[in-house]
């Protein structure tokens, strides 16, 4: 019985190990797809809209809007928040690596040597890493650091994109005044 429980505890070590990266491919045509079919009438923006939004439209899509719907409208769509969030989550699971205590590992081998007692080399190595002084509090309190800076990217590169929005927002309305006294 506890040759078996060995064995199993032996081989779920050995299998638990075993992770398998899976490449997921760049596919243009599509991204340029999802791009192109980007609107207004999406129903995940109505409920994103409504969700952020003090002013409820009557009906949607709305017929017109202002700067703060142009602004929810231009970070549900924007990439820049995406990379941002992207950056937050890698650091939050940064949190969770620098908690984690380092594996002991093992090492072995063999050779061939000209010695005359014994024509073979056996060698097996084990390796148990000890932390000390804290080591592991200052890389988590270092993760959590960096993820504190993350979350500050992602505000940072939300008033930039409602910035570039308002900066596009004036120049458009200057030109159709300067359109409308010339006609």
């Amino acid at each position: 019985m506890f040759k078996n429980l060995l064995q199993i505890g032996l081989i779920t070590i050995l299998v638990s190990g075993c992770v398998r990266y899976v490449p997921r491919p760049i596919d243009p045509p599509a991204l340029e797809q999802s791009f192109r079919t980007r609107s207004i009438s999406d129903p995940n923006l109505e409920g994103f809209f409504s969700a952020n939004s003090p002013v409820k439209p009557a009906v949607w899509p709305p017929q017109s809007l202002d700067l703060e719907g142009l602004t929810i409208l231009a970070l549900y769509f924007s990439p820049d928040l995406d990379q941002a969030r992207s950056r937050v989550e890698e650091a939050e699971a940064a949190i969770r690596t620098a908690r984690t205590k380092p594996n002991p590992s093992t090492a072995g081998g063999a050779g061939y040597t000209d010695a005359e007692q014994s024509p073979y080399a056996f060698r097996f190595d084990l390796g148990v890493p000890f932390e000390t002084a804290g080591k592991r509090q200052y890389r988590v309190r270092r993760a959590q650091q960096l993820t504190e800076a993350a979350r500050f990217s992602l505000g940072e590169a939300a008033w930039h994109v409602r910035s570039r929005l308002r900066s596009v927002l004036i120049d458009h309305l200057i030109s159709s005044l300067e359109f409308q006294q010339r006609t």
